[in-house]
């Protein structure tokens, strides 16, 4: 009985040292620090003046920052939190120091539509990237091996010493040393949840106004209707650079209008300027009908934006006039739509069912549904479904990193959406 129980476990050694066991799995805390977890911080609508330290999880890292803040991220950020930086002529910056690090991950991106910002990375004092000409709609990844077993510290900073535009951090990873994770994808705009009608610059230059034409605009393909319009490259607000505008002819011209028909929208934002030196410019902006602002004395060198936040999953009508009673020109430079909900579902259908719910919340493995399912679809924040069960009670939520989700659970009387916080 000695000999086969010596036996079995020569046998157990031996097998481990042929096939060695790796303990360390892409799911442990141990294995990578993930220094974004900004969602866990209020707002803060003031900069922080002094040095500041966000403590990060899984291994309380400290990510120190000058000028800076948290607020909601756009585009690229997926609309859940970030980290704002203020550029370099407020000295904004982001700095945190790892041992033992395998690689480097670092995702930026701008914070306005004007793709004037830039970013610069040092490693213990030396640059090792920078990247200008960038706005919120371009993702920057910094990504490098490194295979350090010292201390490394990472700075963030901008890149034009005499700009104080901000710029957004909105995700970094550190891998530790010695350990195999496979590289992730680096995160793409959100275009479910964001639409986006200013993309001109894809458009060929039209030398002649059109008397009706239609522009099927990115990323949705809805389409933005325009009498008396052309293309032409912007002046003055209008962007320059080469960037392109569509100017549209007032009214006495032939019409002299765009417009366009937006379901669940949250927010639309349309930015207009004059189109010469002369401030005699007027610009009307409808909805559904209904005259809701008017932009008056307007030259090339004015940008005005009109902002309509009030949430409607109804399908609604926007219309940009000239003036009424001339047929001189006014530039649109951009229109941007946002999507009622932020995650790309649409949570204000047929809601809601008060007694429907699930638990625990938080939770690290399985939650629990107060009764059966027709459906369960589980997302991430961009909106990107994870798991779907169907005529069910229950679903194992284990294989989900730590974070927060969205769990949308249907039956016949209706459907709720909510939160899930994975431990």
């Amino acid at each position: 009985m000695k000999t086969k129980f010596t036996f079995i476990l020569s046998f157990i050694i031996c097998v481990g040292f042929l096939f060695p066991v790796n303990a360390q799995s892409g799911s442990d805390k141990d294995n990578y620090w993930i220094l974004e977890n900004f969602n866990q911080f209020p707002i803060e609508d003031e900069w922080n003046i002094l040095q500041k330290n966000y403590k990060t999880l899984p291994n309380d890292i400290n990510l120190t920052t000058i000028y800076a803040n948290i607020e909601q991220g756009f585009d690229c950020a997926y609309g859940q939190k970030a980290l704002r930086i203020r550029g370099l002529e407020e000295s904004g910056s982001a700095q945190f120091t790892v041992p033992n690090a395998s690689r480097v991950i670092i995702h930026i991106t701008g914070k306005q539509k004007a793709a004037d910002r830039g970013v610069v990375i040092t490693r213990n004092g030396v640059e090792v990237f920078k990247r200008e000409g960038f706005d919120r709609y371009q993702c920057i990844e910094f990504y490098e091996e490194v295979n350090s077993q010292e201390e490394l510290t990472y700075k963030i900073t901008a890149a034009d010493a005499t700009k104080k535009d901000p710029m957004v951090l909105y995700y970094i990873e550190v891998q530790k040393y010695g350990v195999n994770i496979p590289k992730p994808e680096t995160p793409q705009p959100n275009y479910d949840a964001y639409w986006i009608y200013e993309d001109f610059n894809n458009r060929e230059i039209e030398l002649d106004y059109n008397t009706k034409m239609n522009y099927n605009t990115v990323p949705a393909n809805i389409t933005l209707k325009t009498d008396s319009a052309n293309i032409e490259l912007g002046e003055g607000c209008s962007g320059g650079g080469g960037k392109k505008i569509l100017r549209i002819r007032g009214k006495e011209f032939d019409g002299g209008k765009i417009e366009f028909t937006v379901p669940d929208a949250k927010s639309v934002s349309i930015n207009v300027t004059g189109k010469s030196t002369f401030a005699d410019r007027t610009i009307n902006i409808y909805k559904n009908n209904v005259l809701v602002q008017t932009f008056e004395h307007m030259d090339r060198s004015k940008c005005e934006e009109y902002l309509d936040e009030e949430p409607s999953t109804e399908e609604v009508t926007y219309r940009v006039e000239g003036s009424s009673d001339t047929y001189k020109p006014v530039g649109i430079t951009g229109i941007y739509v946002e999507k009622y909900d932020p995650t790309g579902i649409n949570t204000a259908a047929v809601e809601k069912k008060e007694t429907l719910h699930f638990y625990p919340n938080p939770s690290s493995d399985i939650i629990y549904f107060s009764e059966k399912v027709l459906s369960a679809f589980i997302y991430d924040l961009k909106g990107k479904a994870l798991f779907k069960a169907e005529n069910t009670e229950k679903i194992d939520v284990s294989r989900l990193n730590k974070g927060i989700y969205i769990v949308r659970l249907t039956t016949q009387d209706g459907a709720v959406t909510q939160k899930l916080i994975k431990e």
